[in-house]
């Protein structure tokens, strides 16, 4: 038996893994697709796209801040950097979540340049794979407080997710209005 080396070795691994490959299904065409992350506010589930989030973690420890809105929650340190937490549900008046504990609850986190925002969400719902075919620009039935930054509906299996904008939300005057009157 000839002694291979390393390279003729994994040449010869990949050639035989390729063999054994001919048998498994096609990869589903994902050209044809949109894929966001998934997660609810209230009653509503919402799809923003990946590209808008940056990380998603869970809420840490948060200083308090004075003199500001009741959805500002404060600020935490997450590996040192401050990061402003704001909760997104209370934003929308979808329901008083100030007796329900912030911690633990995901974290949407949104850079636009300089800027970055963690939005504390109600849960995350994953990330959600939608055809084309699925989306359609019609304004679904949703809280008058977020119409200004959907964009569009994507509908399967006899649900409704309403596309978010983050960015768009981040960039709006009465959400940089953080400090009270």
């Amino acid at each position: 038996m000839a002694v291979l080396t390393p390279l003729a070795l994994l040449r010869d691994l990949a050639q035989r893994y390729r063999v054994q490959a001919t048998d498994l299904p096609d990869a589903p065409d994902l050209d044809a697709a949109w894929s966001g992350i998934g997660f609810r506010l209230g009653p509503h589930a919402l799809v923003v796209a990946m590209s808008e989030v940056s990380e998603i973690l869970q809420a840490p420890k948060v200083t308090r801040l004075p003199n500001v809105q009741a959805w500002v929650l404060g600020v935490a340190n997450v590996r040192g950097r401050l990061l402003p937490l704001l909760d997104l549900p209370r934003f929308f008046d979808l329901g008083d979540s100030s007796g329900r504990p912030h911690r633990g609850r995901p974290v949407l986190v949104v850079e636009q340049g300089e800027q970055s925002d963690g939005l504390v969400v109600d849960a995350l719902e994953g990330m959600q794979h939608f055809a084309d075919e699925d989306f359609s620009t019609e304004m679904p039935d949703i809280a008058a407080s977020l119409q200004p930054f959907i964009r569009g509906q994507y509908r399967r299996d006899q649900r409704q997710w309403a596309l978010i904008s983050l960015t768009a939300l981040v960039a709006h005057p009465q959400f940089q209005q953080v400090a009270l009157s």
